[in-house]
C-alpha cells in the first residue's frame, strides 16, 4: 500500500526532472533565441538558416520579418504575382520569386535596411545566431528567368 508521503516524493521527483529537462543553459543558441524571440520564432532562428513562406497563403512571422519584402516588390516593380519569399536568417537577405503578366519568372534579391541581431556570448565573444525584425527592404538584384 502506498502512503501519501511516498506518492508526494515520486510526484516531486517527476516534476523536478521535467523542469530540469526543460531548462536550457544560457550559453545555448536555442535557449537564447527562444528567450529573445519567443518559442516559434526562436526555434526558427536557432534551428534553420532560412525561413520561406508563400505570401498568397499567409503573412510571414512578424518577429522574424517585420516588413514583408514582397510589399516592396509589389510597390516598385510591376511583376504580377509574388509566389514565394525566402529569407536568409544568417545574412538577412531575401529572395522573392514572382511571375509577370506574360508568365516570365523573376527572382529579386532584397537587402534589409533594418534588422536586429540575435547573438550569445561564448567565452567573451559574441556569436551570431540569426537576424530578426527584418525590414525597410531595398531591391539589390533582379534575375529574369524567362
Amino acid at each position: 500500500m502506498r502512503t501519501p508521503a511516498a506518492i508526494a516524493v515520486v510526484c516531486l521527483t517527476l516534476v523536478l526532472g521535467i523542469v530540469a529537462g526543460l531548462q536550457v543553459p544560457p550559453y545555448d543558441a536555442l535557449g537564447t533565441a527562444i528567450a529573445d524571440l519567443g518559442p516559434v520564432a526562436g526555434w526558427r532562428c536557432a534551428e534553420s538558416g532560412s525561413y520561406a513562406y508563400d505570401p498568397r497563403r499567409g503573412a510571414p512571422d512578424t518577429t522574424l520579418v517585420a516588413d514583408p519584402p514582397e510589399a516592396v516588390v509589389r510597390s516598385t516593380v510591376a511583376q504580377g504575382e509574388v509566389q514565394r519569399v525566402e529569407v536568409d536568417l544568417r545574412s538577412g537577405n531575401a529572395a522573392v520569386w514572382s511571375e509577370d503578366a506574360a508568365g516570365a519568372q523573376h527572382v529579386l534579391e532584397l537587402a534589409p535596411g533594418r534588422l536586429k541581431g540575435v547573438s550569445l556570448n561564448r567565452g567573451g565573444a559574441l556569436v551570431q545566431i540569426c537576424d530578426s525584425h527584418l525590414g525597410e527592404w531595398q531591391i539589390v538584384g533582379d534575375q529574369y528567368l524567362g
